[in-house]
């Protein structure tokens, strides 16, 4: 039985990262979420929402929602980048099942 863990190490913490990230990387999104990426030497991610979400509690819901759908479904990310999902307000209307379609649909589209 495979084992769906998020491990410490996959999360991106450091803000040079963060700041290379901004310089560098590539950008898809839609209505509900962003996806900025760059290529790398391993699989890393950053969660995090927009500002316009003034309650903590929501912009906290969002993101573990992101958290657990990449959690779970590793294997449509790409090995050897950095990923950094921005959760749009908009996505607070969506259940899980359709957030879930829309990263999955966006992350087909990074190159």
């Amino acid at each position: 039985m495979k084992r769906f863990t998020l491990k410490k190490w996959e999360i991106i913490r450091y803000r040079k990262e963060i700041e290379e990230l901004k310089k560098k990387g590539k950008v898809v999104g839609n209505e509900y979420l962003t996806i900025i990426y760059l290529k790398k030497d391993k699989r890393k991610m950053l969660f995090s929402c927009e500002k316009t979400i003034k309650k903590a509690t929501k912009r906290n819901k969002l993101k573990r929602r992101l958290r657990e759908i990449y959690r779970t479904n590793k294997e449509y990310f790409k090995d050897n980048y950095y990923f950094w999902l921005i959760g749009k307000e908009k996505a607070l209307s969506l259940k899980f099942n359709e957030l879930k379609e829309n990263l999955l649909n966006l992350v087909k589209n990074v190159e």
